[in-house]
């Protein structure tokens, strides 16, 4: 009962103060996985984005390629350099992609449905804490195991 309750807090603040879940731009989704991880990287914030790669390597090897595709969106792709090594995933330059979703707290992440006309089904939490960083993994790996 607890874990249900904790599930639910969890989805009430991943909402908060988030503009309405709208379809999302396909030109970079691959659209043989059920579900697309896009994640949003900057070099501002390598420390973070460094210590959250773990958990979207975790994802991305521990899913099905067929449930779960990771995909890492960079505004320049020569920022990477210092943490490429570190990556399990497909990672792309696209300025528009992202000066249009990301809100500047990176990495964020967006869970996309293909089957759903793209539908953003989670945001990761703008709040960076190691509770909020495991709770994207769970959530997520809730999401596409059960297929809500």
């Amino acid at each position: 009962m607890k874990g249900i309750l904790f599930f639910c807090v969890l989805m009430l603040l991943s909402c908060e103060q988030q503009e309405p879940l709208s379809n999302f731009d396909s030109s970079v989704l691959n659209s043989n996985s059920r579900f697309n991880l896009v994640v949003f990287f900057s070099e501002d914030d390598c420390i973070a984005c460094i210590f959250e790669i773990t958990i979207f390597n975790d994802l991305n090897n521990d899913i099905s390629p067929n449930n779960l595709s990771v995909i890492g969106i960079i505004e320049n792709i020569d920022e990477l350099e210092l943490i490429s090594n570190k990556i399990d995933f497909q990672v792309i330059e696209n300025k528009d992609l992202y000066n249009q979703y990301s809100t500047g707290s990176t990495p964020e992440a967006y869970l996309i449905d293909t089957k759903r006309n793209n539908s953003i089904v989670y945001r990761s939490f703008k709040k960076k804490t190691l509770s909020s960083q495991q709770a994207t993994y769970d959530i997520v790996n809730l999401i596409v195991r059960n297929q809500y």
